[in-house]
């Protein structure tokens, strides 16, 4: 997929290219995703701007659904939402939490994830199945 036209009914997480935590939190989405969604993408790629529109922010997941763009720990919750099953019970939890306290626990972590989950120095190559899905 090169055309960017061809993207805009997609769901796409966009994620830091040199992160550890983001790089496991793919791999656990190619592999618990059944129903092949998700397509992802770096911040630093080519389809980032284009449809995002916003500079690129390594402390924060930007979750593209559908032409609607969701940041930070709403986009952690819309991703739980459209995994289906038992994840949407994750949703639900962050609708009730006040925005301040779910904002707060995100950068707690966003903020401390390269000391506690290292630097992605190198990648699992995804199977030709996964390779579909992962966009430049």
């Amino acid at each position: 997929m090169s055309d960017t036209s061809e993207l805009k009914d997609k769901y796409i997480v966009f994620y830091d290219g040199s992160c550890g935590l983001c790089h496991g939190s793919v791999q656990w989405l190619l592999k618990t995703d059944k129903q092949g969604l998700f397509y992802f993408a770096t911040q630093q790629g080519k389809h980032y701007q284009p449809l995002t529109d916003k500079q690129p922010d390594v402390d924060a997941i930007l979750y593209y659904r559908a032409g609607s763009i969701y940041e930070e720990a709403e986009a952690l919750a819309w991703i739980c939402y459209d995994l289906g099953g038992v994840w949407r019970f994750f949703y639900g939890v962050w609708k009730i939490i006040p925005s301040s306290l779910s904002r707060y626990l995100y950068f707690l972590v966003a903020k401390r994830r390269y000391g506690i989950f290292g630097e992605a120095t190198s990648c699992r190559l995804p199977e030709p199945e996964e390779r579909k899905r992962m966009l430049e």
